[in-house]
């Protein structure tokens, strides 16, 4: 094997300029493919298929398309004043100007009220015609204004001090751009009131998912800053133009190649998939710098700059295939889930790993082929000198002396990981992952206080059978009220809306508000005729135009999953109490479906992660063939992901998407150089029966290239703590915290397990 691998690479060389030439072109049609790339961070991509409450949710959109197109303009100050309510018709008549993206505006100077006029239901005339009204009508107005249940809570807070304006986006610009476009013209459009005595705060679904893409997007840009210190690093380890330059090459190569195959696939970059080109540097910069460390070992060594090349690869191939293998594999292993854009992100990211690999062994030989041998002086990876090397050579003799509290030390450390990572549950936040210094977790923090937040949920009331009036029967409508009121006792939720308010409302107007006419007729019959005397737009939001199906509509603040969950189950507890014949009721909306999936995207990581740890196992065991060695690798590589998710408890984290995938990153880097390890550590053993000294060897040569791999990477990425979400952040955080512990288990844990095993009355290791 080893004659024909010194066979395969002595060809490369042979025809160097014939490789270089086919990576160009592979390179120039990567590149040419990204320019179909697009960027996608929906939250609609993460809904799995063939799911029974995805269908339902698609047919409740189908219904009600407009759910998730509401915003909303908070204004904050002395209302009920003559000047505060002309500045609120102003806002609201610069809002009505914004045609090309605003499908309606609602507020209190522009609603239509319900009134008699001749014994007919009127709706034409608006609820304040007049703004100029003395003192006392204007107390008047206002007390009739908060006890309105159509108004109080929904146009302005029970405390009569912040006026709300409902903005509903056009359908047909319900996508990113229209969304991103929204934003911008309510942010302008706001600008000249900010400064007229008000407090004024733009919010809504459609705007935090735009300004949520908007930062995702700026935070993108710290990856150039990553790339930059890693780059600055490699300088001051490599001490060498060349090397660093041709390091760079690969991960840039790979990136391109990646991105390139992901257009061509037409896989949308996601907020998954913004980390592949982390796991791309860290899979290429680990290889590349363990290939180089060789290199410039075997320089010294051999007759000529081409024979230690030769030797290099002769040597490191099959490592560093092994390890861009179990890395692979472990992201494949998110083809098993039941959402497209995870496998989209593990096949990508998975591609990535293996284009690394490629270029590692093609593009380093042939770009080092054409430079001149480097000189002794500047071969800082002459792993057998330096300090660094000769302290690492010499831990073999502390290990040596104390392997059984070495092991007592790591077992209790993983005993405290795994009891600490037991108590972590999972917790999906809609924008609770935003750092509190961010104006739009300020923005949504207030507007929960004061408004009783803006995340919609829903009730949806439909028909079932042939009975065109179930939904509007007056058992229905006191079903909608009951769990209209049990949602509203809530401390979550801030207002719950049904069309039975407008149909008690309509009901009294005919009756000239006689005591008790404020309620529910007796009647589908009665309650179909008052609906229809009155204009569609006060209710197109509550009940379908064919009168089929109804919603009662709430807004709840961004409790988190845990919370939504109890909130669910206690509301399903109500719903299953309604038993009318040819009636529907369930819970769904937005809100309600996204925290579930987000939920189960969390735990199919976990999963995955979990699958990607028996794959790895069944790799390792069918390459190595030594059930030590296995059995060792896999302890030194499990501990650092059981650290990730003590860390995460340890730090107030939950079980996010995001967090999950630190796992996946984690064990993807320390199965990386814990392979290096064990295949130098086989090499070595070769050549020395006694494994202390193979050890030492091995220590001071690949565990040189792992101790620089962290120090590049942990450095490199703890710039992510300036990302404006906790995501970023904790990624930038938990890696460089957790490649530290990879490093320890390599460099102290696994010689540690294999002195001890050496002991044992059996075949000598490895």
């Amino acid at each position: 094997m080893e004659r024909l691998v010194r066979f395969f690479f002595e060809l490369i060389l042979r025809f160097r300029l014939l490789v270089a030439l086919g990576l160009a072109l592979a390179t120039a049609w990567f590149a040419f493919e990204c320019r179909d790339l697009r960027i996608d961070f929906s939250v609609e991509q993460y809904f799995p298929h063939n799911d029974p409450d995805k269908e339902f949710y698609d047919r409740y959109k189908e219904i009600f398309p407009d759910e998730d197109t509401v915003g909303f303009v908070l204004v904050e100050g002395e209302l009920f004043q003559p000047k505060s309510l002309k500045t609120l018709d102003r806002i609201t008549r610069k809002l009505e100007g914004l045609l090309d993206i605003v499908e309606s505006v609602t507020s209190l100077t522009n609603v239509q009220t319900v009134r008699s006029l001749d014994g007919i239901l009127d709706t034409g005339g608006k609820l304040l015609a007049n703004f100029g009204l003395p003192p006392d009508q204007m107390e008047k107005v206002r007390k009739e204004i908060l006890g309105d249940p159509l108004l109080a809570d929904r146009l302005i807070s029970k405390d009569g001090r912040i006026a709300v304006i409902r903005v509903g986006l056009r359908l047909d610009r319900n996508t990113e751009e229209g969304r991103e476009a929204f934003v911008t013209s309510l942010h302008q459009a706001m600008a000249e009131f900010q400064d007229k005595g008000f407090r004024i705060t733009v919010t809504g679904l459609p705007v935090v998912r735009a300004e949520i893409v908007r930062m995702l997007e700026k935070d993108q840009q710290l990856f150039g800053l990553v790339f930059l210190l890693v780059v600055i690093l490699l300088g001051l380890c490599f001490r060498s133009v060349a090397d660093v330059s041709v390091s760079v090459g690969v991960i840039l190569l790979s990136v391109v190649w990646t991105l390139g195959m992901m257009a061509y696939m037409g896989y949308p970059v996601t907020f998954l998939s913004t980390v592949t080109p982390i796991i791309i540097m860290i899979v290429g910069i680990s290889d590349a710098i363990h290939v180089i460390g060789c290199y410039r070992d075997l320089i010294p060594r051999t007759s000529n700059a081409e024979e230690a090349l030769l030797q290099t690869f002769q040597e490191m191939s099959s490592a560093c295939l092994l390890t861009s293998v179990t890395t692979a594999i472990g992201f494949l292993a998110l083809l098993a889930m039941n959402i497209e854009v995870a496998g989209q992100f593990g096949l990508a990211t998975a591609f990535g790993v293996m284009a690394a690999y490629v270029l590692n062994m093609l593009f380093l030989p042939v770009v080092y082929s054409f430079l001149p041998a480097p000189k002794q002086k500047v071969a800082m990876l002459a792993p057998t000198t330096g300090d660094v090397a000769r302290f690492l050579s010499t831990t073999v003799f502390w290990i040596e002396k104390r392997q059984i509290p070495i092991l007592v030390g790591f077992a209790t450390f993983a005993l405290v990981c795994g009891i600490s990572a037991s108590k972590l549950e999972a917790l999906s936040l809609m924008y609770g992952d935003l750092k509190e210094s961010t104006d739009l977790y300020k923005r949504n923090q207030y507007v929960d206080e004061r408004f009783g937040g803006t995340l919609p949920l829903t009730i949806l009331f439909e028909a079932t059978g042939e009975d065109d009036e179930v939904v509007l029967r007056p058992e229905t409508l006191r079903a909608m009220k009951h769990l209209a009121e049990s949602l509203e006792r809530e401390p979550e939720i801030g207002d719950a809306a049904s069309i039975v308010e407008l149909v008690e409302k309509a009901n009294a107007v005919l009756h000239d508000e006689e005591p008790g006419s404020r309620a529910i007729p007796d009647s589908a019959a009665l309650i179909m005729s008052e609906i229809q005397l009155l204009d569609r737009s006060l209710y197109a939001d509550l009940l379908s135009s064919d009168y089929r199906a109804a919603q009662v509509r709430a807004r709840i603040t961004d409790c988190g999953s845990k919370k939504m969950a109890e909130i669910l189950r206690r509301l399903r507890q109500e719903i299953a109490k309604i038993q009318i014949p040819g009636l529907s009721v369930a819970a769904t909306g937005t809100t309600v479906f996204v925290q579930r999936v987000f939920d189960e995207v969390v735990y199919s990581l976990v999963g995955s992660l979990g699958l990607a740890l028996i794959l790895i196992l069944g790799v390792l065991a069918a390459l190595l063939r030594n059930w030590r060695l296995v059995t060792v690798a896999m302890i030194a590589n499990a501990l650092p992901v059981l650290f990730v998710f003590a860390a995460l408890w340890w730090t107030g984290n939950s079980l996010k998407p995001e967090t999950v995938l630190l796992a996946s990153i984690v064990l993807g880097l320390a199965v990386d150089d814990t392979i290096h390890v064990v295949a130098r550590l086989r090499i070595e053993r070769q050549r020395s029966q006694n494994l202390p000294d193979a050890l030492r060897a091995t220590l001071s040569r690949t565990g040189l290239a792992a101790v620089m791999t962290t120090a590049i990477l942990s450095g490199g990425y703890i710039s992510l703590c300036l990302a404006s979400f906790y995501g970023l952040h904790d990624m930038g955080v938990m890696i460089s915290s957790a490649l530290l512990v990879a490093l320890v288990c390599d460099l102290i844990l696994l010689p540690a397990c294999l002195l001890v095993l050496e002991k044992k009355p059996t075949k000598n290791l490895p």
